[in-house]
């Protein structure tokens, strides 16, 4: 469910009453800029362009399906991040705190090259790649928090995903248990994302534009 309202500048909406910040928002919109991009060439044969975005084709607008789908995506994963959060998995999930821990992690790293030192992974981390990294070591620990509760599966479930008398589900049971999660997974996040209750900040909403960067 979706509702309105105007207040706090620096966010443009809320799942489930936790905030989605601009910068978080502005994330998820280029991300999904080719999407954008891809769907308004196939299908209308319009190109990029300085106007592209306030260009409009059969009632579509650029602009407006870029923000529905970062909003889709940033809601979808704001729900994963609070579960992350309620099962003390992670201590916080402001982005924006998130984006000045990246600053601390990459000075930390640049010290260490400097100093001849060895760096695992990533010598610089740029807002995409940190947030990724970041947000698949979460998604890792929740699948395996889920085995607990939400996700546990049953033996009739566990014992339908045995294919191989050779790898029985007494020998390998973590190894079905697990793979019950990641079948199940997706679907039970979609589940989650469809009933967020979704606030919109309408100002910020409204004066958004795809040239933030």
């Amino acid at each position: 469910m979706i509702s309105c309202t105007n207040y706090d500048t620096s966010v443009i909406a809320w799942a489930n009453q936790y905030p989605i910040s601009n910068a978080e928002f502005e994330h998820w919109m280029l991300l999904q800029r080719a999407a954008v991009h891809n769907y308004f060439f196939n299908k209308y044969h319009i190109a990029d362009s300085e106007d592209f975005w306030e260009t409009e084709a059969e009632g579509e607008s650029p602009l407006e399906m870029l923000k529905e789908m970062a909003l889709d995506k940033a809601v979808r994963c704001k729900v994963q991040q609070i579960m992350a959060l309620e099962k003390g998995i992670v201590e916080h999930i402001d982005f924006d705190q998130m984006m000045l821990e990246m600053q601390e992690e990459n000075l930390k790293r640049k010290t260490k090259i400097e100093k001849g030192e060895v760096v695992y992974g990533a010598k610089h981390y740029t807002e995409r790649t940190y947030f990724a990294h970041e947000f698949d070591k979460m998604v890792i620990q929740l699948k395996t928090a889920l085995l607990e509760e939400e996700l546990k599966p049953s033996e009739k479930e566990l014992k339908a995903l045995v294919k191989d008398e050779y790898f029985s589900l007494e020998d390998n049971r973590s190894f079905y248990q697990m793979q019950y999660v990641e079948i199940n997974y997706a679907r039970f996040i979609d589940s989650l994302t469809q009933i967020a209750e979704i606030k919109l900040n309408k100002e910020n909403w409204n004066s958004m534009n795809a040239f933030f960067n």
